[in-house]
């Protein structure tokens, strides 16, 4: 007869098999994900019976090995199991201020899994209170949902503005003559473009060149047949 061996935990992994021949001891080690360790007790249960730790198991909570001895399994063996999750310093640092160094804006202590939500509206405010700069903007890096299994620095800093690069290429009539060169861009990045070659037209601009400023940028290249001079 064969049993199955379950357990509760979405943030325990048990390293051992999922079932257990009848007259077997069953074996395994209990793995907590990072950020949690074991609890000093666990409840095993066989079948609808509450086993005895010490008696009908061992189980160490240092090393996560678990031993259920065979005359105590008399049924499905279920696992119970109530990790403990630890506590992480999450700090916001400001790079754009004076010798800001790793000298925190925000600071907060959380236990694993806690939601970042608060503290993520702490530092929307913070950015949204940061003096303008013509181009820029503030911004943090990717920020979880939740706190994850170690310490965390969140850093911030003026980025950026992205635009969008436009070109159109016409003939005398505004008729396209070939794609559109579109391209996303930074404010302050250069950019040049060589026009197309279109058949025997001719571009009135063949390398657009120029310096992004605070907006998107389009431009239109316009295309006649080359003049020619009778003699």
């Amino acid at each position: 007869v064969k049993y199955t061996v379950t357990d509760n935990s979405d943030v325990v992994d048990i390293e051992g098999a999922g079932t257990v021949v009848c007259g077997n001891d069953y074996n395994a080690v209990l793995k907590p994900a990072s950020g949690y360790i074991l609890p000093e007790t666990i409840t095993v249960k066989a079948g609808e019976d509450t086993l005895t730790a010490g008696t009908d198991y061992t189980y160490d909570n240092a090393t996560g090995a678990l031993v259920i001895n065979a005359a105590a399994i008399s049924g499905n063996v279920s696992i119970e199991i109530t990790p403990i999750a630890q506590t992480y310093t999450i700090k916001f640092i400001d790079s754009s201020a004076a010798s800001a160094g790793l000298t925190p804006v925000i600071e907060d202590e959380l236990m694993t899994g806690a939601s970042l939500a608060g503290i993520i509206s702490q530092a929307e405010d913070y950015a949204a209170d940061k003096d303008a700069k013509e181009g820029y903007r503030f911004e943090w890096d990717e920020i979880p949902a939740e706190m994850p299994g170690n310490d965390l620095m969140i850093f911030g800093d003026y980025e950026p503005n992205r635009y969008t690069l436009t070109i159109h290429y016409v003939d005398g009539e505004g008729t396209p003559v070939a794609d559109d060169y579109v391209a996303d861009t930074w404010y302050g990045s250069k950019y040049k473009v060589i026009s197309p070659k279109v058949g025997d037209l001719v571009p009135d601009n063949v390398l657009v060149s120029g310096t992004i400023g605070d907006m998107n940028t389009e431009i239109t290249v316009h295309y006649a047949y080359k003049p020619y001079t009778l003699s």
